[in-house]
């Protein structure tokens, strides 16, 4: 099987190099990740700037650091890099913190994954909980399986998997569930703080918000002990509301 591996941590991040490892093992992997960190850019693309793409060896692979976001790396793997031999299912992480709740709109590793549905082709987005300690193996494992499990039974290519893991050792870890998206969120805070210039900085922080009362939730799960799985679309029509607003009149 023929895989794009993207990411949002940058070409030379950890996660990517542990998911390249195992999946590279029985599968064609041609990787394609942004220059540099870019996480939470979301679905950023470059427009008016040239893409410098820098190519890193090792041992026998080669790795193509694109100088954009993940988006860009995203196409630019699928329309450069894989154009003549397209590949079967699209890849992104493993990610250095979760991608779970509302943050599937601001995640760069889910919008990488995102372009892979966009030209029908199946996409898994890999994430895990954030930690100075990170269990990539583990992750790398779980996300082996994963993919292994999906070539068995593959999705559409209107669908796409977001899974997202805890950061523990192999033992603790119950096993997978499919999920839903849940509703945690961020809740941002802006400090005021004097430049050396005289000019006034906002540096911004914050704090997650775990708002997953229900136990099939993605945010809620994963801090349960077990693999969460999403299956995601990309239409985002509210159900049910297009009949609803079809009576609102435009007349003043």
């Amino acid at each position: 099987m023929r895989i794009l591996l993207c990411n949002d941590d940058g070409v030379l991040a950890p996660g990517l190099r542990a998911l390249h490892g195992v999946l590279s093992r029985r599968h064609d992997v041609v990787v394609c990740a942004p220059a540099s960190e870019c996480s939470a850019k979301s679905h950023c693309l470059t427009l008016r700037e040239p893409l410098k793409l820098d190519k890193h060896r090792f041992g026998e692979f080669t790795f193509h650091g694109l100088g954009g976001f993940p988006a860009d790396a995203a196409k630019f793997g699928l329309q450069v890099l894989c154009r003549d031999h397209p590949p079967d299912l699209v890849v992104s992480g493993i990610n250095n913190g979760l991608n779970t709740g509302q943050n599937v709109f601001y995640s760069g590793t889910v919008a990488a994954a995102v372009e892979g549905v966009f030209a029908g082709i199946p996409s898994i987005a890999f994430s895990m909980v954030a930690s100075k300690d990170f269990n990539f193996d583990t992750a790398a494992g779980i996300a082996e399986s994963i993919v292994d499990r999906w070539e068995q039974h593959p999705t559409p290519a209107d669908i796409l998997l977001n899974v997202n893991m805890p950061n523990t050792p192999a033992d603790r870890i119950k096993g997978w569930k499919v999920s839903r998206m849940g509703v945690a969120k961020f809740t941002e805070t802006f400090t005021r703080r004097p430049s050396p210039d005289g000019a006034v900085w906002y540096w911004v922080d914050g704090s997650k918000d775990y708002h997953d009362p229900e136990p099939d939730y993605d945010d809620y799960q994963v801090h349960n002990g077990w693999v969460s799985i999403t299956p995601l679309k990309m239409d985002l029509t509210a159900p049910g509301w297009q009949q609803a607003l079809a009576g609102w009149s435009l007349d003043t």
